[in-house]
């Protein structure tokens, strides 16, 4: 299996895409979204630009998405499928449109694909817009995390332990409050406070409002829901897809 898709690339399309979707055979999946894509663009520039045209052919300056306050709802926006699900196709057609950020499988993967690569086809330690990205999070500070930037909060440096305590207490946090963090507090402060500046970095350098969560992980879900208790506004793009398609996907 190759290293999973990473997306900075400028790729643009007519519509939005929202809800579930089925997928029996694996074909026509634009015709379905109904969708228009030109696959000439997917080897664009590393950063798209802040303005766009508009339909009239006017350059349009859009305001890329900011934090919201202590008060506000934030949204969580994420992909939730198994792998060899089309997720990243999905996750191209979404990034094609002038206000969705998503990039892929969304998160560098250290231990697994040290040499992965981008959209844009240069390496992630080469590529600019990683680098921008992992400048702006001080992301060398995570070299023992799985992940550019911690999937789940990193309870306990060993990563074969971390993902199943931070799940259980994920899981105590919905059922019994938020003070079940206080076990890890450093940790889970600084999961919500990276994912939160990550995504807006990634709206910041591609003029974009909306980010889409890739990474497919139940345990990041939980985690951000728990610590952001009644303030997550929370949608999730379910794919679902014909064990035929995922078999021939998987045997590629």
């Amino acid at each position: 299996m190759g290293a999973p898709l990473l997306l900075a690339t400028e790729f643009r399309c007519s519509s939005e895409v929202v809800g579930e979707f089925n997928d029996p055979y694996s074909s026509g999946l634009s015709e379905r979204l109904g969708l228009r894509y030109d696959l000439s663009l997917l080897f664009g520039r590393g950063t798209r630009e802040s303005e766009v045209p508009t339909v009239t052919g006017v350059s349009e300056r859009r305001k890329p998405a900011r934090r919201p306050t202590r008060d506000e709802p934030v949204p969580l926006n994420f992909v939730m499928a198994p792998s060899f699900h089309s997720s990243t196709l999905l996750a191209l057609l979404l990034n094609n449109h002038p206000d969705i950020s998503c990039l892929g499988d969304t998160l560098p993967h250290r231990r697994l694909f040290p040499n992965q690569r981008c959209g844009c086809l240069q390496r992630v330690r080469d590529c600019p817009f990683w680098q921008e990205v992992s400048r702006g999070l001080d992301a060398d500070r995570f070299l023992e995390s799985d992940h550019m930037i911690p999937a789940y909060p990193q309870v306990v440096k060993n990563w074969r332990v971390n993902p199943y305590l931070a799940r259980g207490l994920a899981a105590s946090s919905l059922a019994l409050g938020p003070w079940v963090w206080n076990v890890a507090p450093r940790a889970s402060r600084e999961f919500l406070d990276t994912f939160l500046r990550f995504s807006e970095i990634v709206c910041e350098l591609q003029g974009t409002r909306i980010f889409v969560n890739n990474v497919k992980s139940f345990t990041s879900l939980l985690s951000l829901r728990s610590l952001l208790g009644e303030r997550a506004e929370i949608r999730i793009l379910h794919l679902i897809r014909d064990p035929r398609g995922y078999y021939f996907s998987e045997k590629k």
